[in-house]
């Protein structure tokens, strides 16, 4: 009976894409995924590990994350996966710097406790440090790093040059430990064309690290413009083609081993932040991202490891004092970047869960090793606005302000539409999501998964005056050999024209050519019009 109910819970009220999304991000080698509860993917660690691994959970899946809890039922459910899995322990992703305060490391805000005994606060006059950095004695890997500042509207003058100072500093303590390369810019301040002219290349010397930061300060001191600015997620959105990448064709090469991003952010524009798309991940690499201002949106999904290279500092003073925190995080060991969050760094206990009471227990010491619970969010299967769709099953994607196209052919929930400007890749993706409503997922360049849907596309561009158009397939930065869709769906089907892909310079982005109708990798540069498609909520209409 037991079992049969673990199948229940494990199989029913969810989607059968959604199991498969689930597995998809679960490395089976490292995990096992137990169940979907309440729209999120729960897996557990296959090996034991301590719970101060900031990266427990990325060895288990790149886009999981530590488990937080909810509410009551949904304790009992993850206490019923672990009790038919045989775990008698497992770690939540709950833990206190010692202060009393317990929190979600995945910066969940839910307050629910399920405590057998509510931890006693203990009162202590010392700290735990930060791990210290390696003396300058020590050689160390060589380093690339790029410092996005933010010089916007959002930002004061007291921040953005408390900024520029942390960029001094940093480079004062890296540089004598070893090889390292710097490429340090403002943004938000005046937007040049073309783009690149705005990301400078590495240099490798301190004095023209020093060089670079002056003329930094003289830009935002005498030349910046705000009447056009280079917003956070056109900014952050270039930055795969520009920094973060290993392609020999990049823009702007680096020759380092490792390389470590950092962004300043203090806007509070939500919309914005959201469109800005999280980097692929690399090996030997971090994405370090930090919120300014208690007001600023946060922008801890963009980090990577997610969340846990995520800070929010709220005063010039804090934003200067980073300078250990971040070399630890460039140069501490782990999987991607360091082993320890700013939480974690200073972490004096951690919470497990027991499967026979589903209660919570203080572990002591977050040192010894259990299993793991992690878990990983679906994309929402609700509508994100309460304005519904035409009654009508023929034309579901159907809405006065847009003119997206269902082909009820292809019996998927997809509807499509082909963009009225032409933009380079990067601006064409943006550009879908400021053009349409959200019912299941934002718009985005589109996925082609079969020939079916490839073949009746071409009823879709076919009043276009251009015959190339964006299409939401692009190179692996990691991997030069391999694509990506945007949306994250599998590469089973492929269309390419007798001679493609190419491997010429800059050609890393797919065009969809009308006329024959295959598929070309060319100059993510170029301007096309492009096709954009999102799932509506299926349910409604069934």
């Amino acid at each position: 009976m037991r079992i049969l109910f673990f199948l229940f819970l494990l199989f029913h009220s969810f989607r059968s894409d959604d199991l498969s999304d689930c597995a998809s991000n679960v490395q089976k080698a490292t995990g096992s995924l137990i169940g979907i509860i309440n729209g999120k993917c729960i897996a557990v660690s296959r090996n034991t590990v301590a719970a101060k691994s900031a990266t427990a959970c990325k060895t288990v899946g790149i886009n999981l994350t530590k488990l937080s809890i909810d509410d009551l039922q949904e304790n009992e459910d993850i206490r019923i996966l672990l009790e038919d899995n045989f775990i008698t322990q497992a770690y939540i992703g709950l833990s206190t710097d010692g202060s009393g305060t317990w929190s979600w490391e995945n910066s969940d805000t839910s307050d629910f406790r399920n405590w057998d005994t509510p931890p006693v606060i203990v009162s202590t006059t010392t700290s735990i440090p930060v791990r210290s950095t390696l003396p300058p004695s020590s050689q160390r890997r060589s380093t690339a790093v790029v410092i996005g500042i933010d010089a916007s509207l959002f930002s004061t003058t007291s921040w953005t040059f408390a900024q520029i100072d942390f960029a001094t500093s940093l480079a004062d303590y890296i540089s004598p430990r070893g090889p390292s390369e710097f490429a340090i810019f403002a943004y938000g301040c005046t937007q040049i064309s073309p783009y690149i002219v705005q990301f400078p290349n590495f240099v490798s010397t301190y004095e023209d690290v020093l060089k670079m930061i002056s003329n930094l300060n003289e830009t935002i001191l005498h030349d910046c413009v705000r009447e056009n600015p280079l917003d956070f997620s056109t900014m952050f959105n270039y930055q795969q083609w520009t920094y973060f990448n290993r392609y020999n064709t990049s823009p702007r090469p680096f020759k380092s081993t490792y390389i470590s991003m950092i962004y300043f952010s203090s806007s509070s524009d939500s919309n914005n932040i959201n469109n800005a798309k999280k980097l692929y991940t690399m090996p030997d690499s971090s994405v370090i991202t930090i919120s300014v201002g208690n007001q600023a949106t946060s922008i801890s999904q963009l980090s990577l490891p997610a969340v846990t290279n995520w800070i929010r500092v709220t005063t010039s003073d804090e934003i200067r004092d980073l300078v250990p925190t971040i070399d630890n995080i460039i140069f501490g060991t782990g999987a991607e970047s360091s082993s320890d969050s700013k939480v974690l760094a200073t972490a004096t206990d951690c919470a497990f869960m027991n499967s026979e009471d589903g209660k919570w227990y203080p572990n002591g010491n977050c040192t010894t090793k259990l299993r793991m619970l992690c878990e990983y969010i679906l994309t929402p299967r609700e509508p994100a606005t309460t304005k519904t769709p035409t009654d009508s099953w023929s034309d579901p994607c159907y809405t006065e302000s847009t003119n997206f196209k269902y082909y009820p052919t292809l019996a998927n929930s997809k509807c499509y539409k082909v963009s009225s400007v032409q933009q380079n890749f990067a601006t064409s993706t943006n550009l879908c999501l400021g053009n349409s409503e959200t019912y299941k997922i934002e718009p985005i360049l589109t996925s082609i998964l079969n020939q079916q849907e490839d073949t009746q596309l071409n009823d879709l561009v076919k009043d276009s005056t251009d015959g190339m158009f964006w299409i939401g397939l692009r190179r692996d930065p990691d991997n030069s050999e391999n694509w990506k869709f945007l949306n994250g769906d599998p590469v089973t089907y492929s269309n390419w024209r007798d001679g493609y892909p190419k491997t010429a310079d800059g050609c890393d982005c797919v065009a969809y050519v009308s006329v024959d109708q295959k598929w070309i990798n060319t100059d993510c540069n170029k301007k096309l019009f492009s096709i954009c498609s999102f799932e509506f909520n299926a349910t409604i209409y069934q």
